[in-house]
């Protein structure tokens, strides 16, 4: 973690090194550029190859956060096996989207929501149950 820190390859925000969220053994590798997120790759394969770690590259994506709808093919290695490319994928239970819109999370959110709500509603109204206030706060919210 320390070498992709020092590195500079990562993204900041201001002078805050980003590049490099993780969670357990879960990482994400985050740069500006083609060039510096293979150069974070290199990185990681060497620290890898030094403790006899291994990856799963086929576990492993690449995407590029763009507006445009146009393909930006890159081609990332890691120890010469190449790694896909995606427009969407999951980390840590969130889901991204090459253009970060957040319409499709959103609406599994609210289903998952609705369904919460008609599980709670289902039990009934009864001096043990949700109180009457926070369903119909949460019923306004979701439908």
């Amino acid at each position: 973690m320390n070498d992709l820190e020092t590195s500079g390859y990562g993204s900041k925000v201001i002078y805050i090194c980003c590049g490099n969220p993780t969670f357990a053994d879960d990482i994400s590798l985050l740069a500006l550029t083609p060039f510096y997120l293979q150069r974070m790759i290199d990185i990681v394969y060497q620290y890898c190859q030094y403790w006899n770690v291994s990856i799963n590259v086929d576990k492993s994506s690449v995407i590029v956060f763009t507006k445009s709808r146009l393909n930006h093919p890159v081609n990332i290695f890691y120890g010469g096996r190449h790694i896909a490319q995606t427009d969407c994928f999951v980390h840590l239970g969130i889901h991204y989207s090459f253009n970060l819109k957040n319409k499709g999370r959103i609406s599994q959110r609210l289903q998952k929501a609705k369904n919460a709500l008609f599980s709670m509603s289902a039990q009934g109204v009864h001096d043990r149950g949700i109180n009457p206030l926070v369903s119909v706060n949460l019923y306004s919210k979701v439908l």
